[in-house]
């Protein structure tokens, strides 16, 4: 086997592994938005969604100081879905309300 130099030993001096190195952290954590504003407009405009993304806008930053990174960033991206739900409810139900009350209003009914 010596005769292969695929499995020769190393040259004197040169280690048979390169050295360890450390473990590469990220430089810095930051900590997910919670979306505060977007959940409130979503609560004025469709109150059940809107709730919801309150709960989860709050429990991102509960998340967070307890050190759930993690949790912090589900809570965070809960509350953005959660508050365009209540967007997207709100603005079809603010659309229907007046295009009703246009029909009402033209057909004399107001």
């Amino acid at each position: 086997m010596t005769d292969n130099p695929t499995f020769a030993p190393p040259p004197v001096g040169v280690p048979a592994y390169p050295p360890p190195t450390a473990f590469a952290h990220p430089a810095a954590v930051t900590q997910p938005k919670p979306h505060w504003g977007l959940a409130f407009v979503a609560f004025l405009l469709s109150g059940i969604c809107g709730g919801v993304a309150l709960y989860f806008a709050y429990q991102t930053d509960r998340r967070f100081d307890r050190g759930d990174l993690h949790g912090a960033q589900e809570a965070s991206h809960l509350a953005r879905t959660w508050a365009t739900i209540g967007l997207v409810v709100g603005v079809i139900i603010a659309a229907l309300v007046g295009a009703l009350t246009a029909a009402a209003s033209a057909s004399g009914y107001l």
